[in-house]
């Protein structure tokens, strides 16, 4: 942390990922548009000593304040995705949705021994045998 990085978001992931980056903790004056405005912003960026000082100085508190370094909002916001995936497959399948999880039942989940892969989409919970599935640990908890 501490070295400003200028992005010229295109067809491949890095550039996508870096512009996603610059954009949560608020440095968009250093994405281009383009490959020349990419050049430029190096060579401005390069050329003002005073504004790369600042830039450096300020980026780990921007990060810290950014939603990048948000752990409980990152772990909400995906948990609703997946849920919501879940429940379209769910509907697609025809199967009947539980109800949803209350905030109890969560973070009793939430204490639950650390997980890892498995093969099929299953998590094995370490200091266990068997695995399970995602939404069998939800329901269980019930």
């Amino acid at each position: 942390m501490g070295v400003p990085v200028i992005s010229c978001p295109g067809g491949t992931f890095a550039s996508r990922d870096s512009f996603s980056h610059l954009s949560s903790v608020g440095l968009t004056e250093t994405i281009a548009r383009d490959f020349d405005e990419y050049v430029d912003l190096a060579v401005s960026l390069a050329g003002d000593i005073p504004r790369l000082a600042a830039l450096r100085a300020g980026l780990r508190q921007r990060m810290a304040a950014s939603p990048l370094c948000d752990g409980k909002r990152f772990a909400r916001n995906l948990a609703s995705r997946l849920r919501d995936v879940w429940e379209k497959w769910m509907r697609d399948q025809g199967q009947r949705l539980p109800s949803r999880c209350s905030g109890k039942d969560l973070a009793e989940i939430s204490s639950l021994p650390t997980a890892s892969a498995a093969p099929h989409g299953q998590v094995t919970f370490v200091g266990m045998a068997f695995p399970w599935g995602v939404a069998h640990a939800v329901a269980r908890k019930r």
